[in-house]
């Protein structure tokens, strides 16, 4: 045990050596994607939050108090970037990995197992969220109730004096912080409790705590504290978010309506289908093995600096146990490893949205399922140490295929919203155009979608000009679709005239929750057009040029941020490691292959994706909402002969399957149903256009329920089989 205190720091070496070649392909090209602009446009208007309070914008927030501190934080020392946005989460990633390697060590009594473990933790596949800002708080929460754990285990086993006092206060102050960031973390408050029982066994446990029972009053401590500060917060401001995601029905009731999704959902996810994406990911988006295959090998390659037990000194090893005590302690290992799992799992289920995503709810049971797999291959080494070695390397690169590929995700969608913003900002001047909002007419069909700013543009615009930017009005064209949802996400409408354009929400129909708006009629000299073609492009106003050449030189807020933020990003090493769909000769659309990494669509007359629950995979498909749909997609055509073909997993009725049209480029194209949900159509030769194309699906739509027609799984253009 002296060991493992005199080496504690250098347990984050490996997740340093992690973190840092999961950047190296990427650089700093992350940015703010969904509520991290809503955040940053609270900020610019009102200042940074550190803690929300009652009587305030967030205060739906306020018993997780601390929720906004990590990205305050990052505004406050670099208000005209996301560079600090990106180091923040670097160095919580790299407190994850350490905390938990030293955790690990201590309860496996083996240095080596333990940085296995804390390397797992950050590469685990389940999540899909740990590489963005989104969650910068979860993943802080996490670290920090990690930390403090480390730094009560440690003082289990420290002389009694001042310097044990402070760090148990130092414990209980990071673990309490840990809850007010976020409150999953009072679930799996018992940590240090856990890791002394897989190291000690549960009689020398008890004899340890009546030994030094400070530590735990100091976790029990940070516990009660929170739940003292809830039940004081609760008492003032209005419903808290936790209250809205119950529909403020029984927690008993919602807990036990969804209980078997604890187990089809979170536990299959958390050891199962998360691997089962991961070899997916690897198999299917990597254009070259090169850089992954080194990942593998180079973090696996850090836990062999490790000894393999705590009394390995000088290039001799000291049998810490007895096989005996050594299976005892891999199956406490699993116990606490599936209690852990079931604990960070649970308080999603009372949220029937989260239940259907992998967006942060298995950040916290990441730890319990990591911990399994340790044991199994603990378990494994035992019988062959060239099986257990494979299995590790085997391990860590299917989770750096996870993890790199979420990070090409995530940044792919910050270049896509990068290229609309600049176009947007580099058109409209706030300070010579005032009293006008934007109206943005979207031939490109890219703002459809709310991961593309279709609900948070106003807060980017907020901050990237530094003020107060009246929400724009976004029309898809040329169908007109009103990109302002109502209460069932249907689309309104957008109708010019020559005096002015009226904004038209959609029609009453049954079921509706929630009475139709009144029409918006804005004269056209209120308004500033931008006008995004179909390529994504906006013809330059000439009459900006001063003000686009004030951008590239001014020392101005609005000017830093567009230079550090929507100027393209260049990493530090161009690895090229995805394939891409870009000079492809075929085209396939499925609305997303991994779970809850879902593609936006381009296009219009679409409800975002849906994902059916599988126990090994998720598919995506999506409903279509209007009766004109359109996808636009780029595609390199061969001289061969073309079709398109699709599959509808569900339909509405039989008279809409029977008002399918099909349209390419604008010109019709008789449709062939083989069953009742595959579809395909002929496309004439040279109907497809080197470059973009437009496809369109329209029907009749169903008003009794919900406006909708029928569910698109996937839709292909591709090589007709026939010359096969």
């Amino acid at each position: 045990m002296k060991y493992m205190r005199r080496t504690w720091p250098a347990f984050a070496l490996p997740s340093v050596v992690v973190v840092l070649m999961l950047w190296l392909p990427f650089g700093f090209s992350l940015h703010g994607l969904l509520e991290e602009w809503g955040v940053l446009g609270l900020f610019t208007n009102t200042g940074p939050v550190l803690f929300v309070k009652s009587q305030t914008m967030l205060e739906a927030h306020r018993l997780r108090p601390l929720t906004v501190f990590p990205h305050a934080i990052g505004y406050l020392l670099d208000r005209d970037s996301f560079d600090s946005w990106n180091w923040i989460l670097m160095a919580t990633l790299v407190l994850k990995g350490g905390a938990a390697s030293y955790l690990a060590a201590i309860a496996t009594r083996s240095p080596r197992w333990g940085v296995f473990f804390g390397v797992l933790v950050l590469l685990y596949p389940a999540d899909t969220m740990q590489l963005s800002f989104r969650s910068q708080h979860i993943n802080l929460s996490l670290s920090l109730l990690l930390l403090g754990a480390a730094v009560l285990v440690r003082t289990q086993y420290q002389e009694a004096g001042w310097a044990r006092r402070v760090l148990i206060a130092l414990g209980c102050a990071s673990m309490l912080a840990a809850q007010m960031m976020y409150e999953v973390a009072l679930m799996i408050i018992g940590l240090p409790l856990f890791v002394l029982w897989c190291r000690e066994g549960t009689a020398a446990t008890l004899r340890e705590l009546r030994r030094n029972p400070w530590p735990a009053l100091g976790w029990i401590a940070s516990a009660v504290l929170y739940v003292l500060y809830v039940v004081v917060a609760s008492a003032s401001g209005g419903d808290s978010y936790q209250q809205t995601i119950t529909n403020r029905n029984s927690p008993f009731t919602v807990l036990y309506q969804a209980l078997p999704k604890l187990f089809d959902v979170g536990i299959a996810r958390a050891l199962v289908g998360g691997w089962f994406d991961a070899w997916g990911m690897a198999a299917r988006e990597f254009r070259s093995y090169l850089y992954l295959f080194a990942f593998g090998l180079i973090s696996s390659g850090c836990i062999l600096f490790f000894p393999a037990s705590e009394q390995e000194r000088s290039g001799h090893s000291v049998v810490f146990a007895s096989k005996f005590r050594a299976v005892f302690s891999q199956m406490r290992m699993a116990v606490v490893g599936a209690l852990l799992l079931v604990l960070g799992y649970v308080p999603y289920l009372f949220s029937a949205s989260h239940v259907l995503i992998s967006q942060r709810t298995f950040l916290f049971s990441t730890l319990g399922a990591a911990l399994i797999v340790t044991a199994l291959v603990m378990s494994l080494a035992k019988f062959s140490k060239m099986l257990a070695c494979a299995s590790v390397a085997l391990l860590l690169t299917a989770g750096a295929a996870s993890q790199l590929y979420q990070f090409h995700h995530y940044v792919a969608l910050s270049e896509d919203q990068r290229k609309i913003l600049r176009a947007i900002v580099e058109n409209f001047d706030p300070s010579t155009q005032t009293g006008k909002t934007l109206l943005i007419l979207d031939h490109s069909g890219r703002l459809s979608h709310s991961w593309m700013l279709r609900d948070n543009l106003d807060f980017a615009l907020t901050y990237l000009y530094g003020k107060s930017v009246e929400s724009p009005y976004i029309c898809l064209m040329p169908t007109g679709d009103w990109q302002k949802l109502d209460s069932i996400a249907r689309t309104g409408r957008c109708i010019e005239d020559s005096q002015a354009w009226t904004f038209r929400p959609a029609e009453m129909i049954a079921k509706m929750p929630a009475p139709a708006a009144s029409d918006i009629v804005k004269p056209k000299s209120q308004l500033l057009q931008i006008s995004i073609d179909l390529n994504g492009n906006v013809a330059p106003d000439s009459g900006l040029a001063l003000y686009r050449r004030l951008l590239e030189t001014a020392d101005t807020p609005s000017a830093r941020r567009y230079r550090n933020i929507l100027k393209p990003d260049r990493p530090l090493a161009a690895l090229n490691l995805f394939r891409s769909a870009e000079d492809e000769s075929t085209y396939r659309w499925d609305f997303g292959k991994w779970w809850s990494l879902e593609q936006p669509t381009q296009g219009s007359g679409w409800r975002e994706a849906e994902w059916s629950q599988g126990y090994l995979h998720h598919d995506a498909a999506a409903w279509k909402s209007q009766e004109k749909s359109s996808l636009i997609f780029n595609i390199n055509p061969s001289d061969q002969l073309y079709e398109v073909a699709g599959t509808f997993d569900l339909v509405r009725n039989a008279s809409i399957r029977e008002s399918m049209r099909v349209l390419v480029n604008g010109d019709e194209l008789p449709i062939r149903w083989a069953t009742a949900s595959n579809f395909s159509a002929s496309i004439p030769k040279d109907l497809l256009r080197h470059g973009t194309n437009v496809l369109e699906l329209n029907s009749a739509v169903d008003k009794d329920y919900y406006g909708l027609s029928a569910r698109l799984t996937s839709i292909e253009v591709r090589v007709s089989p026939a010359q096969h």
